[in-house]
C-alpha cells in the first residue's frame, strides 16, 4: 500500500514539477494563476517525484523513510513560507501563500504515512 502511494505522489510530484517549466501552465512565474514557481522550486519537486519512485521501486522500507523526510522537508517549507511574506523561501524558492499551502498538506499527509505501521515487508521479496 505504501508503494503504491509513493508511486502515485512520485507521479504528481513529477508532473507539478514539469507543468512549472510549461509556458502554457505558467505566465508570469505563476502556475496555473495560483502557485508561485521558479526553476528551483520546480526542481525540488521533480527531485521528490523522483525520488518517490525510486524508493517504491527499493522497498518499504525505503518508502518510510522517504514519507519521513519528505514529510519534514515540504514541512521545513511550509513553515519558512507562511512567515516569508510571499518571498523567496530559502533564498532560492519561489513562495506564495497557496504554495506554504500545499508544502504544508504534502508534510502532513507524507509524515502521517511514513509514522503509521504497516504490516508490510520492511525489505522486497526476492524471488
Amino acid at each position: 500500500m505504501t508503494t503504491k502511494l509513493a508511486n502515485n505522489f512520485g507521479i504528481a510530484l513529477l508532473i507539478l514539477g514539469l507543468a512549472g517549466f510549461i509556458p502554457g501552465l505558467t505566465s508570469h512565474a505563476m502556475l496555473l494563476e495560483i502557485f508561485k514557481v521558479n526553476p528551483a522550486t520546480n526542481a525540488f519537486h521533480l527531485f521528490a517525484g523522483a525520488a518517490a519512485i525510486w524508493c517504491a521501486l527499493s522497498s518499504t522500507l525505503a518508502v518510510k523513510a522517504y514519507f519521513r523526510l519528505f514529510g519534514a522537508l515540504f514541512g521545513a517549507l511550509a513553515v519558512a513560507g507562511f512567515f516569508s511574506n510571499n518571498e523567496r523561501v530559502f533564498e532560492c524558492m519561489a513562495n506564495n501563500l497557496a504554495n506554504a499551502r500545499l508544502h504544508l498538506s504534502f508534510a502532513l499527509t507524507f509524515l502521517a504515512i511514513g509514522l503509521v505501521r504497516t504490516r508490510e515487508s520492511p525489505l522486497p521479496d526476492i524471488l
